[in-house]
């Protein structure tokens, strides 16, 4: 090793700079032991780091084998240290969190070696060491560490060992012995000594170089011959996984207390954020489609409206558009003939047209002698029969035909209106008129089966918005159809009278008279029988989400509409809340895991400054702190997301507390989960590098200076 004019300034701000290295040329042998010797501040301590790649320097130059340091990139610098040079520290420099096997393997697998047992047992017993390797470095005496360091250093077969000060926290007689080991492992390789001792390196030292402010005062062999050229061993560090999160996890568990609390908290914040993207991520039509299913909804209603206040619903109310809610602004209007074939080629089942209005002159065909009459034998029926259904007064009149006929299934019994003068009734008012009878022409007739009705007339007046206007006609009865009306709808029927829901709330097509195409000139909804795929549902609440046409829209209307909708202003409420805490919570958890693992980097300095010495790159040190708190990341990943079902059980407990009968609105889904691992990820693997990274270009014995301090 050749040393040119080596010198190296040390600048400080705020304090003037000190000159600790001038001019200093020298040249080193390949074996042999050397002393450097000088005061306190003599530049001894820079000079050794220099040459073992541990500090860079201002100016000169330095060459070891025909390579020159001023040429060295930071993997050459690395590889350098990893495999030519061992360096044993004045205070040992062990790793605690590792055994003294580990301290001493750890240069080995460094190198990539894997089978370590051997040469460890091999360098333990050069230092008189021999059985320890499973000891606690903090178990041993000063000079046992000292020899370990030794070891370490000597396992990987470094062609020069340099010792800062070896001897300097020993007694006089275990620094002898330390001495006298490395004297004779000199034999074989050079051994470059920094001591303020002189009597022990004139006794030990082949040759003693001696510094003074800086600059070379004296050298006993200044002559030695030149190092033949040799390239660096293509040797870079790589640390291996297993011994990286081993050394990060010993790290960060450090201090179990503020570990503990940082976990809680992050926990905590990332299970929020699990609630809050899972209500941000609400979204009004897949709701919806989420609430047929858990409604067992199997019909529902279409109404187009038209909006005479404003020209445009806007899409803050999406919501409002797309269910059967009734504001001050719109009103409903017919449905049309296009809006029916527009629905039915979306959901590919028959779509139904309805004209929702009591048929209350239905009534005057019963045969009754007086009203208590009529009313005491429909109680009498109904309780003799209480899973009977009996309607006198139908809910409306159903365009139907063969095709809806078979693909709902129904009994006919007769045949289907052809013409606008016939009509089907139901069964649940077939049933009235056999208890009742059948009044017609001022002639009573018994009815018994279906069979006796059809081919009779009733007289009907068409009622439209509640008015009474309209010419009563006689409708000529085809058939019965039987629509499996049991006490489901009876009940429904009773809900319905008693005035506790409106009519949507009974759609259905139980007690609608059935007519032909042409009976009426327009109805007021649509009646779908919903199919069971889930993206044919979702594409016809699509379809009426996006329906807004100038002045008219479509919307959807059935049992749970009124509720959906209450329960829906709910969640947007949630959704504004939680966008607001989340981005709160976020910053809370991503600041307290940065701030705790760039505590723990701070707070292993040294331990950094060591392997960096051993020939450990920058990204095999960030390996062992990126490797540990991703483990963390992960680990608060599974426990929060095991809570965010917890957590959205809670929203829509939130949610059903402002709307009772609300469905479920708020579901888990993968976003939260993958929101949650991004955000532990990023914060966990951020706070390790960005702590890592202000040390990039910091030299390893800086690194080990700021440990210390």
């Amino acid at each position: 090793m050749k040393v040119e004019n080596l010198s190296k300034t040390y600048r400080t701000k705020g304090a003037p700079p000190v000159q600790a290295l001038r001019g200093v040329s020298f040249t080193l042998p390949d074996t042999g032991m050397v002393f450097l010797l000088g005061r306190s501040g003599s530049g001894k301590s820079t000079l050794l780091h220099i040459l073992s790649g541990l500090e860079s320097f201002d100016a000169g130059d330095i060459t070891y084998r025909g390579n020159r340091f001023a040429d060295f990139s930071e993997r050459d610098r690395d590889r350098y240290r990893n495999s030519c040079c061992g360096i044993i520290f004045q205070d040992y420099s062990l790793i605690t969190e590792l055994t003294v096997g580990e301290n001493i393997a750890l240069a080995l697998r460094l190198q990539g070696e894997r089978d370590t047992d051997t040469r460890v047992r091999h360098a333990l017993d050069q230092v008189g060491l021999s059985g320890c390797e499973h000891r606690r470095v903090t178990q041993l005496s000063g000079g046992q560490k000292q020899r370990v360091a030794i070891a370490r250093a000597l396992v990987k077969s470094p062609r020069i060992l340099f010792a800062d000060e070896p001897t300097g926290a020993l007694d006089e007689q275990t620094g002898k012995d330390i001495l006298m080991l490395l004297k004779a492992l000199s034999k074989e390789r050079l051994v470059f000594v920094v001591s303020h001792d002189r009597a022990f390196a004139e006794t030990f030292g082949d040759r003693i170089i001696e510094l003074a402010d800086g600059q070379i005062v004296s050298d006993t062999a200044p002559a030695a011959q030149e190092e033949a050229p040799e390239p660096l061993p293509d040797l870079p560090a790589r640390l291996p996984l297993g011994t990286a999160l081993k050394l990060g996890c010993r790290n960060l568990l450090r201090h179990p207390v503020r570990l503990a609390f940082t976990f809680l908290l992050s926990f905590l914040s990332l299970a929020f954020i699990g609630i809050s993207v899972s209500a941000a991520s609400f979204n009004e039509v897949d709701a919806y489609v989420n609430a047929l299913y858990d409604q067992n909804a199997e019909l529902t209603a279409v109404y187009r409206y038209e909006n005479y206040e404003s020209g445009s619903t806007g899409s803050a109310e999406i919501i409002e558009t797309m269910l059967g809610i009734n504001n001050d602004s719109s009103r409903p209007i017919a449905i049309t003939k296009a809006d029916i074939d527009l629905l039915e080629a979306t959901v590919k089942t028959p779509v139904a047209p309805v004209l929702a209005t009591n048929v209350y002159s239905i009534q005057d065909n019963f045969s009754s002698s007086s009203a208590q009459e009529f009313v005491d034998k429909i109680n009498a029926a109904i309780i003799a029969n209480p899973n009977d259904h009996f309607s006198i007064t139908p809910n409306g009149y159903l365009q139907i035909d063969e095709e809806l006929l078979q693909f709902l299934g129904y009994q006919l019994t007769g045949a289907l209106p052809q013409t606008p003068d016939e009509i089907a009734i139901p069964e649940c008012l077939l049933n009235a008129f056999m208890v009742i009878g059948l009044r017609e022409n001022e002639t009573d007739y018994p009815i018994t089966c279906a069979e006796d009705i059809i081919g009779h007339t009733i007289n009907l007046k068409l009622v439209l918005e509640n008015t009474s206007t309209g010419q009563t006609q006689p409708k000529t009865i085809t058939g019965v159809i039987d629509t499996g009306c049991d006490i489901s709808c009876k009940r429904s029927h009773a809900i319905y009278q008693s005035g506790l829901h409106n009519m949507r709330g009974g759609e259905h097509y139980h007690e609608l008279l059935f007519v032909c195409e042409g009976y009426l000139p327009e109805y007021n909804y649509a009646l779908i029988t919903l199919p069971d795929e889930r993206p044919t549902r979702t594409a016809l609440v699509r379809l009426v989400a996006d329906s807004t046409n100038g002045q008219e829209f479509l919307r959807l209307s059935n049992t749970f509409s009124s509720d959906f909708y209450h329960g829906c202003l709910s969640a947007t409420l949630l959704q504004n809340l939680c966008l607001y805490l989340s981005a709160i919570f976020f910053l809370f958890a991503f600041l307290l895991l940065i701030n705790f693992i760039s505590a723990s980097v701070r707070d292993k300095l040294q331990q950094m400054g060591i392997l960096s010495a051993l020939g450990a790159g920058f990204w095999e040190n960030v390996k062992i702190y990126t490797g540990s708190a991703l483990l963390i990341g992960a680990a608060l990943f599974l426990l929060s997301s095991a809570f965010v079902p917890l957590y959205v059980s809670l929203a829509n407990a939130f949610i059903t507390y402002y709307a009772p009968t609300s469905p479920t609105l708020i579901s888990v889904t993968f976003w939260p989960f993958a929101a949650i691992l991004l955000i532990a990820l990023a914060a966990t693997f951020l706070g390790s590098f960005l702590a890592m990274l202000r040390y990039r270009k910091v030299a390893p014995a800086e690194i080990i200076r700021r440990g210390q301090n």
